[in-house]
């Protein structure tokens, strides 16, 4: 599995959709410009381990998940 890279502005904003105060569809432009780098990066994940059906109705909470599963083994 690719190392997963994150910056903090990314973290915090994986963290603010998690908590339900950031919606895809409620995002500043700002978060926007964040995010979507966030959710190719965790497509990207996803065709490489080929997890489609593991992902569930959520990509980034899985996505957020394998990140802390490979910090943590880090």
């Amino acid at each position: 599995m690719s190392k997963i890279e994150l910056t903090q502005e990314e973290i915090d904003l994986i963290q603010k959709y998690l908590n339900g105060e950031l919606g895809m569809f409620s995002a500043t432009e700002e978060e926007q410009g964040i995010f979507i780098p966030v959710i190719d990066k965790a497509e990207a994940l996803m065709f490489e381990l080929n997890a489609a059906e593991e992902i569930g109705t959520d990509l980034i909470k899985w996505f957020w998940k394998k990140h802390k599963k490979q910090n943590k083994n880090s």
